[in-house]
């Protein structure tokens, strides 16, 4: 087995790719579950990889911190001594890993030459091999058996003066002792301590965390009625002045009219290709949240974008899973093919709800027999590694290439990975 072993969430797949293929590169294979053997199941493969794995390279983004799969699998790899956290996006770790450095690959694009790049693989390499890494030019013995605080002073200040990058750049980020085990190249690994403590104040922080978040929704109601109710004002008023001004009157649009003409911008192509967010955000630039919240009363389309605004916490909207999965059964009801989709998403990842594989898997159905590319795609990765369906790589296929000949980015990319045509 790879003595490397990638975790990640589904959505960071091409990341994930340009870690692995950065590697190969270097002559270092790296495992990151795109095969699961038939007759096996997701969790005992994943669990006898990471356990035969050295290292395991844990890439967070703003998908994964709140990915219960990939928290598990760094929860482990963390126990093991094996954890080696990578950074995608601009996120802070999930409670609990945030005292273990991450490495900064923000923007990386696959760049052999890239300074934290070449600093990640001397610290794998140093894992893997007991490589010398870059170190401070050593004193005669004589004033290492006295250390004096002068001469360490001195000592750190070369270190500093220097900028041994591959030495900082792993180093905890807190100039203060951590429980969590270090690893030294070539040596035995440090048994754990006992963390029962860290982890209490975890919950209670994902419990504090989870009072402030009931008092911000609480909050942002009573904005979003306040807005309301200033935005009705405000076209009241206006329309009054116009009729004063400008006989005859001129009707202006309520918020429900001017979400409902941003969201007929939005071609049927569009529903298919762009992610979540970006089509999120392509609405409400044309329109308001408070007018996709007056729309939403009703229309499938407006329940869909402000579900996936709470997902992606933009727009003004509170980041609340609950939330976004309400918007999206509400959408899915009506038959809304982009809803199904997006709510069994939810359910594969158990963002919101209990992870339900057969329910995520019964909502891909209906959504790819819409012609939902997102349906398409995500029904053919349940397929591609085995979960919640029997693994069919034929049928993976056939429904990657149905989603990608609509313009499915990540369709096209999971064909392009095997290297297949659409």
């Amino acid at each position: 087995m790879s003595r490397i072993f990638i975790s990640y969430a589904h959505e960071d797949q091409a990341a994930a790719k340009r870690i692995v293929d950065g590697l190969a590169r270097e002559g270092l294979d790296a495992w990151w579950d795109h095969a699961i053997p038939p007759g096996r199941t997701w969790d005992e493969v994943i669990g006898s990889h990471i356990a035969s794995a050295d290292i395991a390279i844990v890439i967070w983004s703003k998908i994964s911190v709140v990915s219960n799969f990939v928290k598990e699998e760094a929860q482990i790899a963390y126990e093991a001594g094996k954890l080696l956290p990578v950074r995608v996006d601009d996120v802070e770790p999930p409670v609990g890993f945030r005292r273990v450095h991450a490495a900064n690959l923000i923007g990386w694009r696959g760049d052999g030459n890239h300074v934290p790049w070449r600093a990640l693989l001397d610290e794998i390499r140093g894992r893997l091999f007991g490589e010398a890494q870059p170190a401070p030019a050593r004193h005669p013995p004589k004033i290492r058996r006295s250390p004096a605080p002068l001469v360490i002073g001195l000592i750190a200040l070369f270190v500093i003066a220097t900028g041994i990058g591959a030495i900082t750049y792993f180093m905890p980020e807190e100039p203060k002792e951590t429980n969590l085990p270090t690893v030294e190249a070539g040596a035995d690994q440090l048994p754990l301590r006992d963390i029962e403590a860290e982890l209490e104040a975890a919950r209670r922080e994902e419990r504090d965390r989870a009072r402030q978040e009931q008092r911000a929704t609480a909050q942002a109601e009573r904005e979003r009625e306040s807005l309301l109710l200033a935005e009705r004002q405000r076209l009241a008023q206006e329309q009054q002045q116009s009729e004063e001004e400008a006989p005859p009157a001129v009707s202006l649009p309520d918020p429900a009219t001017i979400a409902l003409a941003a969201l007929d911008r939005i071609s049927s192509r569009d529903w298919s290709a762009l992610g979540g967010e970006q089509l999120a955000r392509r609405v409400l630039n044309n329109s308001s949240l408070v007018a996709i919240q007056a729309a939403a009363a009703s229309d499938a389309r407006a329940q869909t974008i402000l579900g996936s605004a709470h997902f992606y916490g933009i727009g003004g909207a509170v980041q609340d899973d609950t939330a976004a999965v309400r918007f999206y059964r509400l959408a899915a009801s009506q038959g809304f093919a982009r809803a199904q989709a997006n709510l069994g998403a939810m359910y594969a990842d158990g963002r919101g709800v209990t992870r339900d594989y057969a329910e995520a898997e019964r909502l891909f159905r209906h959504a790819a027999n819409q012609g939902s590319a997102w349906g398409q795609n995500n029904l053919g990765a349940m397929y591609a590694r085995g979960v919640g369906v029997t693994r069919d790589t034929d049928e993976a296929v056939r429904l990657y290439r149905l989603a990608a000949r609509q313009g499915n980015e990540l369709a096209q990319s999971n064909l392009r990975s095997a290297g297949l045509s659409w």
